[in-house]
């Protein structure tokens, strides 16, 4: 395919902030002069007293000559690099909602928390939280597993609940992680939320109910 012919980017690399930052996809031949490193020479530098020559000739330390090993890593690397970030694209969110999603994908792992639970209250645990507590009958099967300790509720992403709603369940506290969340909706889990209860700061703990 003649170079003029090739497309700018392909498909599946569009609209991807973390590929677009990326160096272009280089050509065998772009690649092997991009890495060759050659040593400066000039014939009239071996006319140079010895002393000067000497220091000509650590110029070799700087010399590199890629080898066909070379080429096939940096377009290992170019593929690895842009197929990794196909997943992790910050502008659909889509990498964000699958780890958020995780305990859909894989229910056992809400299960395992569950019965956990009861261990951490038992080993003295102040207030305990679990990962995936993302419906209404999870999160109060936790609040009775740990009963009567309080349970931490971590919001990462809408969860479809309101504050007043989340304490019915029996949650007492809950926390914020605001850079996941972004601009909440107005109908999310902070719809209606009382005015005392501000945006926290990254990592503290709001206490919802008491």
């Amino acid at each position: 395919m003649d170079g003029a012919d090739e497309p700018a980017t392909l498909p599946e690399y569009r609209d991807n902030p973390f590929i677009s930052a990326l160096p272009p996809i280089l050509s065998t031949v772009e690649a092997l002069e991009r890495l060759t490193d050659l040593p400066r020479f000039d014939e009239s530098e071996r006319r140079y007293p010895a002393h000067l020559r000497a220091h000509c000739v650590q110029r070799l330390g700087r010399y590199f000559d890629p080898l066909d090993r070379h080429l096939l890593l940096e377009s290992r690397f170019s593929m690895l690099v842009r197929q990794g970030y196909l997943g992790r694209n910050p502008a659909t969110g889509d990498y964000v909602r699958r780890l958020q999603n995780s305990h859909e994908r894989h229910p056992a792992t809400v299960e395992k928390a569950l019965r956990r639970l009861p261990a951490y209250a038992a080993a003295g645990a102040d207030v305990l939280y679990a990962p995936g507590l993302r419906t209404p009958d999870v999160s109060k099967a936790a609040v009775d597993a740990v009963d009567p300790k309080p349970l931490n509720l971590l919001v990462s992403s809408p969860v479809g609940l309101s504050v007043e709603q989340i304490a019915t369940l029996g949650v007492r506290r809950i926390s914020l992680q605001p850079r996941r969340l972004g601009r909440l909706p107005a109908d999310g889990p902070h719809a209606g939320r009382p005015r005392a209860l501000r945006r926290p700061r990254r990592g503290r703990t709001v206490r919802c109910a008491q």
